[in-house]
């Protein structure tokens, strides 16, 4: 699973940032057009960004 997920995380970003945009209805710039976290930070329970 661990491998399959670092394959899919970035066009899984990808799709969440367009819905995200759509839903909120804010400009695209402030979304980064990648995801600004690691793996270990998307998987780690007590991350939490800054």
């Amino acid at each position: 699973m661990y491998n399959y997920f670092l394959q899919e995380i970035e066009e899984i970003y990808v799709k969440a940032r367009r819905q995200a945009i759509k839903k909120t209805e804010l400009p695209a710039h402030l979304f980064p057009e990648s995801c600004p976290f690691s793996a270990d930070d998307i998987l780690d329970p007590e991350f939490l960004p800054d």
